[in-house]
């Protein structure tokens, strides 16, 4: 009895070696398939951080990734593809090449905006100064040479009608004509302030201020009676007067803003606005005057 069983035991342990042998080999392949997978996804995980990290700039080509070869495949588990679950990239970069044409035509040969043409749209100056031109008689230049504001009065007395063919004595009768009408605007101008003023200190300067001016009326007025009746005996004494009835009314627009600069500074500077053309057109009066008086 013991020589059969004896020869089945030994034929049993040796069929189960190979057995066994093959389970571990099939053990062992698993483990390290398991751990290369597992090392795959460690590596494509930390690409994907790096990615999202370090975005790669657009139409650059990532590494391939390589695949390692398997470690004694076992029958029961394939082994992996040659190539990689993520197909690499093409050799063309991810956005396309620009056409060989741009997207945007290039500019015409001819500018948008057409160029200027030879000649100049505004003309050049003439060469003679408007105030020799021959609408401005050569009395008028004569009589405004000494003027502070020269020009002012070149061109008041020429727009003036009639004045072109004047001679100086009309000449300073028309300048006081124009100073008498600008001091009257100025004068009517405080009255108004003053009727509107509901403050005592600005009704006071108003009101002073309307009294110097109502005396620059009144002693232009009494300038122009003078010029309008000249005559060859009395002709130096009416042209005192007429220099020193000017020369007073002159005084009297800064005497206004003077006082207005010690109770409302803020009104001096309207004031001043709107007496300035009143104490041009008197200094160019004088001038003219003290120009008739020489002759």
């Amino acid at each position: 009895m013991d020589g059969p069983k004896g020869d089945w035991d030994h034929e049993g342990q040796r069929n189960s070696r190979p057995r066994k042998r093959g389970c571990l080999i099939a053990i062992v392949t698993l483990i390290l398939v398991a751990a290369l997978i597992a090392v795959i996804v460690v590596v494509i995980h930390q690409n994907n951080q790096d990615k999202e990290s370090n975005p790669a700039q657009i139409g650059t080509i990532p590494p391939p990734i390589f695949w390692p070869p398997p470690v004694n495949p076992s029958p029961y588990i394939p082994p992996p593809t040659t190539s990689p679950s993520v197909p690499p990239p093409t050799n063309s970069p991810l956005i396309p090449p620009p056409p060989n044409s741009p997207l945007i035509p290039p500019p015409p040969n001819s500018p948008l905006i057409p160029p200027p043409p030879n000649t100049p749209s505004i003309p050049p100056p003439a060469n003679t100064p408007p105030v020799t031109s021959p609408a401005v008689s050569s009395t008028i230049v004569s009589a405004c040479e000494s003027a502070l504001y020269r020009n002012v009065c070149i061109s008041t007395l020429s727009s003036y009608p009639g004045a072109s063919h004047a001679n100086l004595s009309q000449l300073a009768g028309i300048a006081v004509e124009l100073s008498l009408d600008e001091a009257t605007k100025a004068y009517k101008f405080v009255d108004d302030l003053r009727a509107q003023s509901t403050n005592t200190s600005n009704q006071n300067a108003l009101k002073d201020c309307a009294d110097l001016m109502k005396d620059t009326v009144d002693q232009l007025n009494s300038s122009l009676s003078t010029l309008t009746h000249l005559s060859s005996g009395s002709f130096q004494s009416a042209i005192g007067d007429v220099q020193t009835w000017v020369s007073a009314a002159l005084t009297n627009p800064s005497t206004c803003i003077e006082g207005f600069q010690e109770v409302n500074a803020n009104m001096a500077p309207i004031i001043k606005a709107r007496t300035e053309n009143v104490t041009e057109y008197m200094s160019n009066a004088l001038a003219v005057i003290n120009k008739l008086s020489i002759t």
